[in-house]
């Protein structure tokens, strides 16, 4: 698995309070990640989350890449992960996405997450 592209952080104000349940339910629920998994709130002055797309590449059992696109919605201050859009994958792909977009959101981007905030991934 490797992260063939990491896009640039943007904003978005059509994601409503629904959906961030609907992407918290999913991750909480979906046995890849830790049941009592923790995200940061929407803010209550702005509709506006910034957002950042990661794809990363996988080969299949024929050896075949595959592409996985997962987007990440930040809180306007990058102190939080308020919801993740994601797309079902190996609990192995999923352990190594956590640790390369920590990576990224630590060294390259210089963003300072609370850490009990962090998504952190568990073996099923």
């Amino acid at each position: 698995m490797s992260i063939t592209d990491v896009g640039k952080l943007d904003s978005t104000d059509r994601v409503d309070n629904s959906t961030i349940n609907a992407l918290q339910a999913d991750v909480k629920n979906g046995g890849l990640y830790k049941p009592d998994t923790k995200f940061g709130q929407r803010p209550t002055n702005t509709k506006t989350l910034l957002m950042i797309r990661v794809t990363l590449e996988t080969k299949d059992e024929k050896g075949e890449k595959k592409p996985y696109k997962q987007t990440f919605y930040l809180d306007p201050e990058l102190t939080s992960v308020v919801a993740v859009k994601m797309t079902l994958v190996g609990a192995s792909l999923w352990r190594l996405l956590n640790t390369a977009f920590d990576n990224f959101l630590h060294e390259k981007a210089n963003l300072k997450l609370k850490p009990d905030v962090l998504i952190t991934l568990e073996k099923h």
